[in-house]
């Protein structure tokens, strides 16, 4: 019930082939003819394009699989397989990844509102690791979200008390309430007065999974 764009049996060939056919599913063998297996052609072709592969193949020593593992497939199926398990797996695949792109979209405009807003916005996970930065808390910090990603809070975002200098242990100490006396030591050590509010992360049970910081410049 699909239409097979291509069959090849060497790996730049199924490069060249997934650039120019741009399919929206590549069956995978690890073995192919030359020196390329179909792991690294796969990872080659991920690299470059949003397409899902399905790998069909007689390996599944843990090697393999790790190697397999690292192009995120989206099937592993072993030889000789059953065809309904075959269509099963694609229609599975297809499904997953168009969902998959829609999540994407998704995150990509929630990323582009919220670097947009004028406010200086940190995401945490539970632990206090900060999971998100938008363009106005990375000018204000002086940390790029990709340096600042998984780093405790209080590193990236040091505060210290206006009036005593003293260090203020947490930013997240005390939720919903806004410090008005807070300065805050950016990466290059320069010091900006500050007003910001925190406030915890629920999921729709209740579950606590984290906080989000708001701050921006004292008037």
């Amino acid at each position: 019930g699909y239409h097979v764009a291509a069959i090849v049996g060497i790996g730049q060939d199924a490069i060249d082939q997934a650039q120019a056919q741009e399919p929206d599913l590549i069956l995978m063998d690890i073995m192919l003819r030359g020196d390329m297996r179909g792991t690294q052609a796969a990872h080659i072709i991920r690299s470059e394009m949003e397409v899902p592969i399905v790998f069909l193949t007689v390996y599944s020593d843990d090697s393999t699989l790790r190697e397999a593992r690292l192009t995120q497939p989206y099937g592993y199926l072993l030889k000789p397989f059953d065809e309904d398990i075959l269509k099963t797996t694609i229609t599975v695949a297809l499904y997953k990844h168009r969902t998959d792109v829609r999540m994407k979209e998704q995150r990509d405009w929630l990323d582009s509102v919220l670097n947009s807003v004028a406010e200086a916005l940190i995401t945490t996970d539970r632990l206090g690791r900060v999971t998100y930065m938008n363009s106005a808390a990375e000018g204000l910090t002086g940390w790029q979200q990709h340096q600042a990603k998984n780093r405790p809070l209080a590193e990236v975002f040091t505060l210290t008390n206006s009036e005593t200098g003293r260090p203020i242990d947490s930013a997240v100490s005390n939720p919903f309430s806004s410090q008005t006396t807070t300065t805050l030591v950016s990466r290059s050590g320069q010091s900006i007065a500050i007003q910001h509010k925190a406030s915890p992360l629920n999921d729709k049970e209740g579950h606590h999974n984290g906080y989000v910081v708001s701050f921006g410049i004292r008037s």
